[in-house]
């Protein structure tokens, strides 16, 4: 149904004074005071936070399904801020009429870079590729990592061996998974966007023991309320999770529900409410990730792992291997993977 929301007159008047008036505004609004980074979270919290949700993806499915209705479009295409809000893209995706749907992996401010490069293109007659690909960032050869990693060893705070991009390194790397351990994953192109997409990836087994516990507290150092997203095979995503498998599941831009028969084989990546944030991987996408997931699959009995972002608590997404080898060895990972090279700490 439709929600009708009535501000006061302050509200419209404050609109051009941006976000902190309307941050000032809402907490005078609700009597509800912006929270301290050290404050505990409370009910007052949760409840306020599931009334925007609520609001929010309800305003935003009324919009889209009028402007479905009024073109005839059955194809979305969505980039923002708004739409890095994977359960409200959940809602948009999973409208009957929608038989498409694309959302710009960066879709925070950081996309109007691409946005700009491709008016500019367009502008200069510059031919398009049709595809897309959210892996432009930098990549790193072997000979520049065997010399970062020659001089961050040097001291034997780590140990490192070359294996190649052969079979054997890629099912190592699915034993430790197997095993409960959890790993560093780092390969090709950096992602482009805020979400880790399996070339800069802290990965562990979808059902391990304690897993958001373990890597909340010992990893990421975050809220523990905080779900981890899955990297699921596309073969295997029918088995584990209900979803139209359209293409924001392969940015982790979409939730979908976790099948109540698959709730055991991956209870590390079920948030509260049985969503889980997919990223569906294929061949084409994201080879080396797939052949990862390929070896999961054969020692778990399903190409699915827990996947999330390569960096702790206020540190951006890890770009070089300097920054990985540094977080590696001061965290408590159990073994980085990164362009052939298995790297562990003695």
């Amino acid at each position: 149904g439709s929600i009708n929301i009535r501000w006061p007159a302050q509200a419209l008047s404050r609109a051009e004074e941006g976000y902190p008036a309307a941050m000032e505004f809402l907490a005078t609004l609700f009597n509800l005071p912006p929270r301290a980074s050290d404050e505990a979270l409370g009910d007052r919290h949760a409840d306020f936070a599931a009334a925007l949700q609520t609001v929010f993806t309800s305003l935003l499915e009324s919009l889209v399904a009028f402007w479905l209705e009024r073109t005839g479009e059955t194809s979305l295409c969505l980039a923002g801020g708004s739409f890095l809000n994977c359960k409200a893209n959940e809602r948009l995706c999973n409208l009957p009429s929608v038989e498409r749907a694309f959302v710009q992996p960066a879709s925070g401010d950081d996309g109007t870079a691409l946005g700009a490069a491709l008016y500019l293109a367009a502008q200069q007659g510059e031919p398009l590729d049709s595809g897309f690909s959210p892996y432009l960032g930098p990549e790193y050869s072997v000979e520049h990592i065997r010399r970062q990693l020659e001089e961050a060893a040097a001291d034997g705070s780590l140990k490192w061996r070359y294996e190649g991009l052969t079979d054997e390194y890629f099912a190592r790397a699915a034993q430790d998974i197997a095993e409960d351990k959890i790993i560093a994953w780092f390969h090709g192109r950096m992602e482009f966007g805020p979400r880790a997409l399996g070339n800069r990836s802290i990965l562990g087994r979808a059902n391990g023991h304690e897993i958001k516990a373990r890597i909340n507290g010992l990893v990421k150092f975050r809220e523990p309320f905080r779900p981890f997203a899955p990297a699921v095979l596309d073969i295997d995503c029918d088995q584990l999770f209900e979803s139209k498998k359209l293409q924001p599941t392969r940015y982790m831009l979409c939730t979908a529900r976790v099948r109540e028969d698959a709730m055991a084989a991956v209870s590390g990546v079920a948030h509260a409410d049985g969503s889980a944030r997919i990223q569906v991987v294929s061949q084409d996408v994201n080879e080396n990730f797939w052949r990862l997931l390929t070896q999961v699959r054969k020692v778990c009995g399903h190409g699915c792992s827990i996947n999330t972002s390569f960096n702790v608590k206020g540190q951006p997404l890890i770009m070089s291997p300097d920054v990985a080898l540094a977080t590696f060895r001061s965290i408590a990972l159990d073994t980085l993977y990164m362009e052939g090279f298995i790297v562990w700490k003695p």
